[in-house]
């Protein structure tokens, strides 16, 4: 078929080159920027870059040597778990900003009381009162008690990583997939966020869990229950849109496994029913909240232009702006109001060069600047400051080796022409470029680091077998 002598030739290569780019530039300026800002010696940097090399590679060989793959997911959630219990346990996150307007929100939703909707807040983004509904159910199950959802989120984060054993099993091979549910139970931000009660676990594991049935299935029922989750998801934190788009390209071009007389018969079928299923459960939801006088609104973001316009704040970098929320909050939600809104954005889109110095200003500030997960978590309120600065550098090595190593694992991806992987790659590419145009915050890694970490994992072995050719000779 054309089609696959296109992607075998120039649509895959194109992807994964782009991704290089992308992902390419923000190692390079993780080794950099991050580097130097915690330790202010490159050279120091490049040896803690070297001695965490050596030991990501005998962790490796012990686990493919010594244990079963059984034995190794068992191990690997036993330690995560008791890592993020003690976490949990000595770290005593206090509710702030809107983690503690959403929990206030799902204690009273628990009790019924959604008077709370009526609130700026609420109205601006009723999308919210999907995850509000989300801890309301776990409260009138357990109990008003912060701790209980801050276990559900260690399950949920393992349960997560389960799931990228089996992406990585199936796009790219079943010990590439152990390392990449290793990488992702101990991943710094994963740790960190385990005791803030943020929407991001739950979405997470909806979001892959979706992807999976999809990379897994070619069939409507897989597509549409891939759909489903990935609608869920979508309640929870309001990333549908994007993903929607990147399945619709994988379909597109990547499920050619014919299962309905013919190809694009089959990929018609597969889109319907994958769409199919994100629209059911989305319109379930948001007919119920109607119905039942939770909102007046469906879960939307009512104030649409918000995200765009602070994200092409200058004086920000597309970072929270109180200036522009207070500029805007003089205005009614409604027409009026985003016509305010597209007005700033076309002033701020008009001048290019500007525009192209904020688009590398905020993807470096995004992706290779250090990660705020240790801000959200209020530790440095229980260590001492050269403490706190050894967890900083700790967060800052992991994350800029596996970002180093991710570019090498997509390297390598391209020169195999992998095409199994490629939703994750378009999934990577497209939320790195969403945010260009949108509010940027380093905790808003979080959704794609499964993906990239599956990529780091990859690069983890070609490292590894390059290492091992060169000791041979």
């Amino acid at each position: 078929m054309w089609l696959e002598n296109l992607n075998n030739k120039i649509t895959t290569r194109i992807i994964y080159f782009i991704a290089t780019i992308l992902w390419g530039s923000a190692a390079l300026g993780s080794l950099y920027f991050m580097g130097t800002n915690i330790i202010n010696n490159p050279y120091i940097m490049f040896f803690y870059v070297l001695l965490a090399l050596a030991i990501l590679s005998w962790i490796l060989y012990v686990i493919t040597k010594h244990f079963t793959v059984r034995n190794t997911i068992l191990l690997i959630i036993v330690l995560s778990s008791i890592l993020k219990l003690i976490w949990i346990l000595k770290v005593h996150t206090e509710l702030s900003s809107d983690f503690l307007v959403l929990y206030n929100a799902s204690v009273n939703a628990s009790k019924g009381d959604f008077n709370f909707m009526k609130s700026t807040y609420f109205q601006n983004w009723p999308y919210q009162l999907g995850f509000v509904l989300y801890q309301s159910f776990i409260i009138k199950a357990f109990g008003n008690s912060v701790l209980i959802i801050k276990l559900i989120n260690i399950l949920l984060c393992n349960a997560t990583a389960y799931i990228i054993f089996l992406i990585g099993k199936k796009v790219f091979n079943e010990k590439i997939g152990l390392v990449g549910m290793m990488a992702l139970s101990f991943y710094p931000q994963y740790i960190f966020f385990s005791s803030v009660l943020t929407n991001q676990f739950i979405a997470n594991f909806l979001f892959y869990f979706g992807v999976y049935l999809i990379i897994r299935y070619n069939n409507w029922s897989g597509l549409f229950g891939g759909g489903v989750l990935i609608g869920l998801g979508n309640i929870v934190r309001p990333l549908g849109p994007l993903i929607i788009i990147a399945v619709f390209l994988y379909i597109l071009f990547y499920k050619n496994l014919l299962k309905y007389k013919s190809i694009w018969l089959t990929k018609l079928v597969l889109i319907v029913a994958f769409l199919g299923g994100y629209q059911i459960i989305t319109v379930a939801v948001n007919t119920a909240v109607q119905e039942t006088h939770a909102s007046q609104y469906p879960l939307k973001n009512r104030s649409e232009t918000w995200k765009f316009v602070t994200g092409l704040n200058y004086e920000t970098t597309g970072a929270y702006s109180n200036q522009d929320l207070e500029y805007l909050n003089q205005y009614p939600i409604g027409p009026k109001r985003d016509r305010v809104g597209k007005k700033i954005i076309k002033k701020r889109l008009a001048d290019k060069k500007k525009l192209l110095k904020l688009v590398i200003k905020k993807s470096l500030v995004m992706w290779s600047h250090e990660d705020a997960a240790v801000y959200w978590s209020n530790l440095e309120q229980f260590i001492n400051l050269r403490l706190y600065k050894g967890v900083l550098l700790y967060q800052v090595v992991v994350y800029t080796i596996l970002l180093s190593l991710a570019v090498i694992g997509i390297l390598g991806s391209m020169i195999e022409n992998n095409h199994k992987a490629v939703l994750l790659v378009i999934l990577m590419i497209g939320y790195f470029m969403v945010h260009w145009l949108i509010e940027i915050q380093t905790r808003y890694r979080f959704f794609i680091m499964p993906s990239i970490l599956l990529f780091s994992s990859a690069g983890l072995f070609i490292v590894g077998h390059h290492l091992k050719s060169s000791l041979k000779k």
